[in-house]
């Protein structure tokens, strides 16, 4: 999931912005590259912040938020383990606060809609399952529908964290711009350059053009 949603952000800059759609395959393409080294990079994050929790409980919370930019980094900058550790607790430092109230509202809101669509959900499942009555006993697919059940409640858990990469996604963007002010430097470059013909310039100002 975090790779399909940067792979797809990725896709949306490079190599230039384009009204033209993104495919499958092109986000496909980014996850099959990143895929192996995201899985290895998923243990040794895992460690590193276990480690730090094992220590103490403020360096692992530290570390949880400091490197909460990890996977962002790594496939829009397309960097290695350590390049993407340093760099994304050197994008924090000094913002770790913004980027930990920013974590702690999504995942507020998200474990609301989490168990608000989950008791739904499970009324739902529930219900069919009693009307089916599956749940009687000696019912041979009560097992079964119970795994459809979980596997399907799963995916939905799975789906449901996807606003909380994008607002990561964002958080990036808006760290590296303060760091290295990348759309100021943008700007700067086309100092000197004219302006880009628009679609009504042929109008005189009395006229109202193509509102």
């Amino acid at each position: 999931m975090m790779l399909t949603v940067y792979a797809y952000i990725l896709r949306c800059l490079r190599p230039t912005p384009s009204d033209a759609p993104i495919t499958v395959s092109e986000v496909w393409a980014v996850v099959r590259a990143q895929f192996f080294s995201s899985l290895v990079s998923y243990f040794g994050i895992s460690c590193i912040v276990g480690f730090g929790f094992i220590i103490f409980f403020i360096p692992g919370v530290y570390l949880l938020v400091g490197l909460s930019l990890f996977y962002a980094i790594k496939v829009l900058e397309d960097s290695d383990f350590t390049t993407s550790i340093s760099r994304s607790l050197q994008l924090t430092r000094g913002k770790w606060w913004s980027t930990f109230g920013l974590l702690f509202v999504m995942t507020m809101m998200l474990g609301m809609a989490l168990g608000v669509a989950g008791g739904i959900i499970g009324s739902i499942v529930g219900g069919l399952g009693w009307v089916l009555g599956l749940y009687k006993d000696g019912s041979s697919a009560a097992g079964a529908f119970a795994v459809i059940a979980s596997t399907l409640g799963s995916l939905f858990n799975l789906f449901i964290y996807t606003p909380l990469l994008i607002a990561l996604a964002f958080q990036y963007f808006n760290l590296v711009e303060r760091h290295e002010g990348v759309g100021l430097r943008n700007l700067v470059n086309q100092l000197g350059k004219a302006p880009a013909a628009v679609e009504n310039a042929a109008y005189r100002p009395d006229e109202e053009g193509e509102y």
